[in-house]
C-alpha cells in the first residue's frame, strides 16, 4: 500500500520514493539499498559501495548542505589508493588514513555536506590485521659484544669500545655497528640490525643507553689525545636514559681508556650495564609512526677498560 502525505504519494507500492526531493532509491524495511558505483559520489545516495581494482580518483555530486552519506569502500588485497576531490575534507590536521599501510582492505567512508561546497570525510578501516613490527637485536657480532680490552705499552696505549646507531630507512632497519680494541691488537668491528616490518609514516627514530653507573680513573679523563671520544658517552654529550634521534645521522656511544705517558698514570673506564632487567633495557630504540610508537631493545655485559704504560700488562680488574 502506498504512503502518502496531504494526499500526495511518497512511497509508491513497489516501495519505491516518490515526489520528495533530495531522496531517491528503493526501501525494503526503511532500510537503505546500497548503490554500487563507479567513480562519482553521488550525495544524494545514502550508502554506496566500492571495490577498487586500480589506483582510482573520485569525483562528487549533489552537494548540498546537511546530506550525509556513507561509502562502503574495499581497496582489495593490493591495497589500491583512493584519491578523492578538492572538496573532500579530513579532520585534524586534514591528513587523510594512511590506505595501504597497516594491512586493513575495507573501510567505511562516512561524508557529511558542510555546505553546498565542502563535504566533511571519516573513514574506519577493517578486514585486515596490522603486519606492523619492530625486532629486538642482539650484539652478537663480537662474542656477545664483551668488551674487556686490557692494553699496555709505550707511546700512548689504549683501550676503547662503541657502539653507534643508524636509521637505515631504504632497507627498513636501524644499523647497529659494535666495535672494541686496543692499541697492542687493533680494533673488531661488527653490524647487527633492529628490523621492522609495516611502519610508515615515521616521525622519529631516537636510541638511548642504561646503565647503572660509569667512570673513569687514572690518566686524561676526559681528555684522551688518541681517541676522538670518550672517556665516557658524557664526555661527549651523551647522557644516560636520555633519548637522541638517529634518524638521519649516527648517534654514538664510546668509552675509551689511554694512558698520558708523561704522567704513567694507569687508566680504567668502566661502564656497569648488568645491574638492568629487560624493563630498562641496556639499549632501546624507539621509532614513532603512524602505527603507533615501537620499541627495539638489548642487553650486553659490562664494559672494562684497562691500559698503562710500561713493558708489561697490569691488573687489570675487569678482566
Amino acid at each position: 500500500m502506498a504512503i502518502k502525505i496531504a494526499g500526495t504519494t511518497v512511497i509508491n507500492n513497489s516501495r519505491g520514493v516518490e515526489n520528495m526531493s533530495n531522496i531517491e532509491g528503493n526501501y525494503t524495511n526503511f532500510h537503505g539499498i546500497v548503490t554500487s558505483i563507479a567513480n562519482n559520489l553521488d550525495m544524494s545516495k545514502p550508502t554506496m559501495s566500492r571495490t577498487l581494482t586500480a589506483d582510482t580518483t573520485f569525483t562528487a555530486s549533489n552537494i548540498a548542505t546537511g546530506k550525509v552519506c556513507l561509502l562502503m569502500l574495499d581497496i582489495g588485497s593490493s591495497q589500491y589508493i583512493p584519491t578523492w576531490p578538492a572538496s573532500i575534507k579530513w579532520p585534524g590536521d586534514g591528513t587523510e588514513p594512511d590506505w595501504d599501510a597497516t594491512g586493513v582492505t575495507k573501510w567505511l567512508v562516512c561524508f557529511t555536506c558542510w555546505d553546498n561546497t565542502t563535504i566533511r570525510a571519516t573513514a574506519t578501516g577493517w578486514g585486515g590485521t596490522s603486519a606492523a613490527s619492530f625486532s629486538n637485536f642482539t650484539l652478537t657480532g663480537l662474542g656477545g659484544w664483551d668488551p674487556m680490552q686490557n692494553s699496555y705499552g709505550s707511546g700512548t696505549p689504549w683501550a676503547a669500545a662503541s657502539i653507534a646507531f643508524l636509521h637505515d630507512a631504504a632497507n627498513n632497519r636501524v644499523n647497529i655497528t659494535h666495535t672494541a680494541g686496543d692499541s697492542r691488537n687493533g680494533s673488531t668491528q661488527a653490524t647487527v640490525y633492529a628490523n621492522y616490518t609495516g611502519l610508515t609514516g615515521i616521525t622519529s627514530v631516537e636510541v638511548q643507553y642504561n646503565l647503572a653507573s660509569q667512570a673513569c680513573s687514572g690518566s686524561n679523563c676526559g681528555t684522551n689525545s688518541g681517541q676522538t671520544y670518550g672517556p665516557l658517552p658524557t664526555d661527549d654529550s651523551k647522557s644516560p636514559s636520555t633519548y637522541y634521534n638517529c634518524a638521519s645521522s649516527t648517534v654514538f656511544f664510546g668509552w675509551s681508556a689511554e694512558v698520558d705517558s708523561s704522567s704513567g698514570n694507569d687508566s680504567h673506564t668502566t661502564a656497569n650495564f648488568n645491574n638492568f632487567s629487560n624493563t630498562d633495557p641496556h639499549f632501546r630504540i624507539k621509532i614513532v609512526c603512524t602505527q603507533g610508537t615501537f620499541y627495539s631493545t638489548a642487553q650486553t655485559n659490562d664494559i672494562s677498560l684497562f691500559c698503562n704504560f710500561g713493558p708489561s700488562p697490569g691488573a687489570n680488574p675487569g678482566v
